[in-house]
């Protein structure tokens, strides 16, 4: 893996991380007693939402 690889990588696991962050934040005000369906989705949000930047972004670029 070159250092580009490596660098884009870490970019996308830091912005995993931080979108899961915020998912967690926004979705623990609107869970009521179960909050554990509303925050897998959140997980797997986070996995998929840096994603989609790079898809759109590419589009334009």
């Amino acid at each position: 893996m070159g250092a580009t690889a490596r660098k884009l990588l870490w970019a996308y696991v830091v912005l995993g991380c931080l979108t899961f962050i915020f998912q967690i934040w926004w979705r623990s005000g609107f869970c009521s007693d179960n909050c554990a369906l509303s925050f897998a989705k959140g997980a797997i949000w986070s996995i998929i939402w840096p994603g989609y930047w790079v898809v759109f972004l590419r589009g334009f670029l």
